[in-house]
């Protein structure tokens, strides 16, 4: 059979999560219109009759200003070392050129998607196309709209071409992350959306404890904020805020367990956590 190990790659925001929840039909990483969304390598897998793939979603490369940055930038490159199939994903937003995708010219690039194609004109998908093919001479170039799907087939046909003979690596095709990793990102993901600019990217989430009943599950989190200030911001005036989050989050943790939840969100101040390597690791970074 043929098997190997697939990073998606790209700066943030092109809508890698997209793809790898489009290719693995299932949510497995969490999606929002913001840069930087993915903060850990995703690995999911996907089987067919004669194949098996252990597919990557990273954080995006970006210039990196905090501890946090340097070690999500430091686990793409190993995501790219690491992996028998590199796909470089192009958002139609992004500037073509040597100044902007320059950390990855120099990098094994066997696919090259441009993503989010329904938002430029044929001659700039045309333009776009050449100036690819210029820089990256020898990938494989496919046009996509992961958002509606389109061309995700040939996406999946092109990898598991270039997939090498191998073993079967896991038994069962699953998510290969635990229940706290998706707690922790369900109710990020939640945060993100709800708190639009107000919050910017230096929250993160602690799981303290989970209990698991047949059929439900009580999930006692806490919401880590870098700011006094931003800690009634995340609370909202009369707790409206974290009632809405603590809401949309269990809503979707009760489709992904297919339990009962009971959520119990608590919001604490960790200050500059994010350049804190004993507050990283304990935050799973």
């Amino acid at each position: 059979m043929r098997s190997g190990f697939v990073s998606l790659i790209g700066k943030p925001n092109v809508g890698k999560s997209t793809i790898l929840n489009l290719l693995v039909n299932k949510k497995v990483s969490i999606v929002t219109p913001k840069a930087q969304t993915t903060r850990n390598n995703i690995l999911s897998l996907i089987d067919g009759k004669d194949y098996q793939i252990v597919i990557e979603d990273t954080p995006g490369l970006h210039t990196a200003k905090t501890s946090l940055g340097k070690s999500m930038n430091k686990k793409v490159n190993e995501a790219i070392e690491d992996a028998d199939i590199v796909v470089l994903i192009i958002s139609s937003h992004d500037a073509i050129d040597e100044v902007t995708l320059g950390a990855f010219l120099k990098r094994k690039i066997d696919i090259v998607v441009l993503n989010k194609i329904d938002l430029m004109r044929l001659p700039e998908v045309n333009d776009a196309k050449n100036k690819l093919h210029n820089l990256f001479p020898k990938a494989q170039l496919i046009e996509m709209c992961a958002k509606d799907g389109f061309n995700k087939d040939e996406l999946l046909n092109q990898i598991i071409k270039r997939l090498p003979i191998g073993p079967k690596y896991y038994p069962d095709a699953s998510v290969l992350k635990d229940d706290v990793f998706y707690a922790k990102e369900i109710i990020r993901e939640k945060v993100l959306f709800l708190l639009n600019e107000e919050v910017p990217h230096n929250i993160a989430i602690y799981i303290k404890d989970i209990k698991r009943k047949k059929e439900s599950m009580l999930i006692d989190a806490n919401i880590i904020v870098s700011k006094d200030s931003h800690k009634g911001i995340v609370i909202g005036k009369n707790g409206q805020m974290i009632k809405k989050i603590g809401t949309k989050a269990r809503e979707e943790l009760e489709k992904y367990f297919n339990k009962r939840i009971f959520l119990e969100l608590n919001v604490k101040v960790k200050k500059d956590w994010l350049n804190s390597s004993r507050d990283l690791k304990e935050l799973g970074y």
